[in-house]
C-alpha cells in the first residue's frame, strides 16, 4: 500500500469533517454525520464516481456513528473506482504511536503534547493545551518533526509519557475542547480534529473525576489552619479562615485540572474576578479577608505539590495584584449567577425556604426582571 497517498486521504478526510463539524448549533449536532449521508446519497446520483473516492478517504478515519453506513456504501463500489490506498473501515484500526513527549510550565496550567507516529509514513500530531478555566486545546496540527525538540521551552520542560497515557491525555483534551460553545475555529485545529480523534480512538475517558473525600478534606484544612495560624498570627479570625479554606477547596476539586492543590496564576484570575462572584456567598467579614487567605492557601498548596518557591511566588504576587479589582466586583451585584442571586433575595427578604409559596413568589420576580431586560437588550 502506498502509505504516502494513504496519509495524505486521511488528512484530506480530516479537513472535510473538520469543515463540517464546524457547522454545528444548538439544534444541529452531527453535521459530520450528516456530511456522511449526502455522500453516500450521491453515489446514486451522476457523481457516483466522486462519491466513492470521497468515501473511501473517510474510511481511513471512520467514526463509529457512520463507520457502517461508509462501509454498506463501499460494498457496492465498482472494482474500477477502488483506490490503492483503501482500506476496510470495519477492520482498519488507528496507527499507534511510538513515542510521546509532553512539556508542562511549573503549574501545569500550559501544556504541549508531542505524539510520534511510524505508520502510515513518519509523522507527529502535536497539540497546544491550556488548562486554565477547563482543557481547550488552543492549537493542533499534523506533520513533521526534522531535529531533536528542545528539552526546555521557556519555563515548560519536557518529560517523556507513556503511550496509553499521553493517547487518554489527547483524549479527554480534545472531549472537553469540543464541549466548549461556540465551536474552536482555529484553522489547524479544525482540519487536525478528526484525525487526531482517530489517532486517540478508545483512549477516551470521560468518566467524572473523583471527588476529594470528606477525610482529605479535613485534614487539609487542618494542616493550613496549623500553618495559617503559625505564620499569620491572629489578624484573620480561624473561623474565617477555615470557611475560606473549605470555599477554596470547593473551586479546586471542580475546576483545577491537576486537582485541589493545583493553582496557578490563570486559575487565581479565574476564582478571584469570576467564581467566587457567581457562586459564593458569604458574610462581608469573609470576603474581606478572601485575598489574605487565598495567597496563604496558595502558597501551602504548591508547596504540598511540590512546586519550586521561584514558581510559587508569581501565583501569590498574582492574587495581591488583582486585590483592587477583587474589592471592585464586591459591588457589582450583576456578577452574580443566577442561584446565588437567588438566595441572596430571599435571605434578604426573610423568607422561610420551606415556603415553596415564598420562594416561588422570589423566584417569579427575579424572573421577571430577567425577562424585562432582555426585552430592553432586543
Amino acid at each position: 500500500m502506498p502509505v504516502a497517498e494513504l496519509l495524505a486521504a486521511q488528512a484530506v478526510a480530516s479537513a472535510w469533517l473538520g469543515a463540517a463539524w464546524q457547522t454545528r448549533t444548538p439544534g444541529r449536532l452531527d453535521p459530520e454525520g450528516e456530511l456522511v449521508r449526502e455522500v453516500v446519497a450521491a453515489t446514486r446520483g451522476r457523481r457516483a464516481d466522486d462519491a466513492y473516492l470521497a468515501l473511501h478517504a473517510l474510511a481511513t478515519i471512520p467514526a463509529a456513528s457512520w463507520r457502517d453506513d461508509v462501509a454498506r456504501a463501499l460494498a457496492t463500489a465498482p472494482p474500477g473506482l477502488v483506490p490503492i490506498w483503501a482500506v476496510d473501515p470495519s477492520t482498519h484500526v488507528p496507527e499507534p504511536p511510538v513515542r510521546a513527549l509532553r512539556w508542562s510550565d511549573p503549574w501545569g496550567s500550559e501544556l504541549v503534547h508531542l505524539l510520534y507516529f511510524a505508520e502510515p509514513i513518519e509523522h507527529s500530531v502535536i497539540v497546544f493545551e491550556t488548562t486554565v478555566g477547563g482543557r481547550y486545546i488552543r492549537s493542533m496540527s499534523v506533520g513533521t518533526q526534522d531535529a531533536d525538540p528542545d528539552p526546555v521551552i521557556g519555563n515548560m520542560t519536557m518529560a517523556e509519557i507513556e503511550l496509553d497515557e499521553a493517547l487518554a491525555d489527547v483524549a479527554e483534551s480534545l472531549r472537553q475542547t469540543d464541549l466548549t460553545w461556540p465551536p474552536q475555529d482555529d484553522l489547524d485545529f479544525v482540519m487536525s480534529r478528526a484525525l487526531t480523534h482517530w489517532r486517540t480512538l478508545g483512549h477516551d475517558n470521560d468518566a467524572d473525576r473523583t471527588p476529594i473525600t470528606d477525610d482529605e478534606r479535613h485534614r487539609l484544612i487542618g494542616e493550613f489552619l496549623e500553618e495559617f495560624i503559625a505564620e499569620q498570627g491572629v489578624e484573620v479570625d480561624q473561623d474565617v479562615a477555615e470557611v475560606l479554606a473549605d470555599t477554596f477547596i470547593d473551586f479546586g476539586d471542580g475546576y483545577l485540572n491537576g486537582g485541589v492543590l493545583a493553582w496557578n496564576p490563570g486559575e487565581v484570575e479565574l476564582f478571584m474576578l469570576d467564581w467566587v462572584h457567581r457562586k459564593v456567598l458569604l458574610e462581608p467579614a469573609y470576603m474581606d479577608a478572601l485575598p489574605k487567605v487565598l495567597a496563604a492557601w496558595v502558597r501551602f498548596a504548591l508547596r504540598r505539590e511540590g512546586v519550586a518557591p521561584a514558581y510559587i511566588t508569581p501565583v501569590v504576587e498574582r492574587v495581591t495584584a488583582l486585590r483592587e479589582e477583587y474589592v471592585d466586583a464586591l459591588g457589582d451585584s450583576g456578577r452574580a449567577g443566577p442561584a446565588k442571586e437567588l438566595m441572596t433575595r430571599l435571605l434578604a427578604d426573610g423568607a422561610d425556604l420551606q415556603d415553596q409559596g415564598a420562594v416561588n413568589r422570589v423566584i417569579g420576580g427575579y424572573n421577571a426582571e430577567q425577562n424585562a431586560r432582555r426585552a430592553l437588550d432586543r
